[in-house]
């Protein structure tokens, strides 16, 4: 059995950096490396299952989870323990409820995340009627409701919109934290320092001692 990570090669912490990169590094280090995770880890093969036949389910799957993984970057907190509030504010931040839509945006990324992001996470399948259809005619994400408004009967995910919102928000955060300016742009560095570091000090879990 090898026991030693130096004999495994170069080691690579995303698809064009190996941990070199950031040893120590300094902040635009962490975000080119954080950027080139995203793009080539994610949003690459994310982009390569658009329009395939049977690979609207994976998009999607990848698409949603980075949307708590971006909220994480951007409050500058590892999200364990609170995944379902930082996946609502990320949604929130993202996408903009129409005028006449029939929830609140926060009750909308409740019905996301419960039937979207946890049912392909946990069972691999959605919970209740979620349609995803490749048509122009359909916004990236549309929730139906009884005339009533009180119980949801339907979700509706156009997944190549979907994924070009998401990406949309990434370019414009990427594009924030090296190039924005002023007391905002300021803050949101911070931040994803903070989470930078928060998030590369974990420690592998350990099973509990008897």
């Amino acid at each position: 059995m090898v026991d030693q990570v130096d004999d495994f090669g170069p080691q690579y912490i995303s698809p064009h950096f190996t941990r070199d990169k950031i040893s120590p590094g300094v902040f635009t280090d962490w975000v080119d490396v954080w950027e080139d995770r995203f793009r080539g880890w994610w949003l690459a093969h994310a982009n390569a299952l658009c329009g395939k036949p049977d690979g609207a389910f994976l998009l999607v799957h990848i698409t949603v989870g980075l949307i708590e993984a971006l909220e994480v970057a951007y409050q500058g907190k590892d999200s364990e323990g609170d995944s379902a509030r930082f996946f609502s504010a990320g949604f929130c931040r993202m996408f903009s409820a129409p005028t006449d839509a029939p929830l609140r945006q926060a009750d909308a990324a409740t019905v996301l995340w419960k039937a979207v992001r946890c049912g392909l996470s946990h069972t691999a399948m959605m919970k209740g009627p979620v349609f995803l259809v490749d048509d122009e005619r359909f916004p990236p994400l549309q929730i139906n409701t009884t005339p009533d408004g009180k119980v949801v009967d339907s979700v509706i995910i156009n997944p190549t919109k979907f994924l070009g919102v998401v990406t949309m928000r990434f370019n414009l955060y990427i594009n924030e934290l090296r190039n924005g300016q002023g007391p905002r742009a300021e803050e949101r560095r911070k931040r994803f320092e903070d989470g930078w570091h928060t998030l590369h000090a974990r420690e592998l879990p350990q099973p509990a001692r008897k």
